[in-house]
């Protein structure tokens, strides 16, 4: 990106929010005038502007996030997420386990709405918290339903960390798994983002084939090893829930195949 134009004041501020918000106990002054190599005089004035403008909350000498963020986020989500609530519950109901909506943001994919099922799991997502595309079941189904070009563009330059013993580290296998996803409809997370927990997926599509969200499923790894069919009967309901929702929102005939044709 050509950098002329831009407003590096604004880029600092917000890249200490980012700064901030990778730290959930808080930081103070001193730390954010050392991460970004400045005066601590002028880091203190972003962080009290960044406080008055609510972006940051200040208790005593510590700055953490406040809640005006995620009100952003929340309010420019809305619609989605009062038309996914009610099946997200549903679904988490159904289940027994935590059922997720994300949206995809650059490299990362972003949980905006999360319901806790009554089994006794507890899946590593936060809401906000970034979930890597490459290693996700919601983020390689996310990727998959990209335009091709912008596939490639990520494809081309995402980062591939080895995150469990599972996780795809070949920008190969990474295609031949989406080409799968997309023939299929879902995806499945085999503990390639964390061990002892798996993820199922599904696209919620636009009119035009493309992915606007995507619902999952988590759940632990034992029940797949004790029943083969778990995944696939979990993929199907959530494959479901989420070809409803893409109608409710105007996509009349997702561009499905058949579950049963998966190998």
């Amino acid at each position: 990106m050509n950098n002329k134009g831009l407003l590096k004041t604004l880029l600092r501020g917000l890249a200490m929010l980012d700064y901030v918000g990778q730290h959930p106990l808080g930081v103070k002054n001193s730390q954010v005038a050392r991460e970004f190599g400045i005066d601590p005089a002028v880091s203190y004035r972003f962080l009290q502007t960044l406080t008055r403008a609510e972006y940051l909350h200040k208790e005593e000498t510590t700055y953490r996030l406040s809640c005006r963020l995620f009100s952003l986020v929340t309010v420019s989500w809305s619609a989605l997420i009062d038309l996914a609530t009610p099946l997200l519950d549903a679904l988490a109901e159904e289940t027994g386990f935590t059922a997720s909506l994300s949206v995809l943001e650059g490299h990362n994919a972003y949980p905006l709405l999360l319901k806790q099922g009554k089994a006794p799991l507890v899946v590593n997502a936060n809401l906000g918290k970034p979930v890597p595309l490459y290693a996700s079941s919601l983020g390689k189904v996310l990727l998959a339903y990209l335009p091709p070009e912008h596939r490639e563009q990520i494809l081309g330059s995402i980062e591939l960390r080895k995150l469990t013993p599972n996780t795809i580290m070949e920008r190969k296998e990474l295609r031949q798994e989406l080409a799968r996803i997309q023939a299929s409809g879902f995806a499945i997370d085999e503990e390639e983002y964390q061990l002892e927990v798996r993820c199922v997926a599904a696209p919620v599509l636009d009119q035009t084939g493309r992915a606007i969200c995507a619902l999952s499923v988590s759940y632990p790894a034992m029940y797949a090893t004790s029943d083969d069919a778990f995944g696939l009967r979990l993929a199907e309901r959530i494959r479901s829930v989420a070809q409803s929702l893409s109608q409710v929102i105007g996509q009349t005939k997702p561009p499905l195949s058949d579950i049963r044709t998966r190998k």
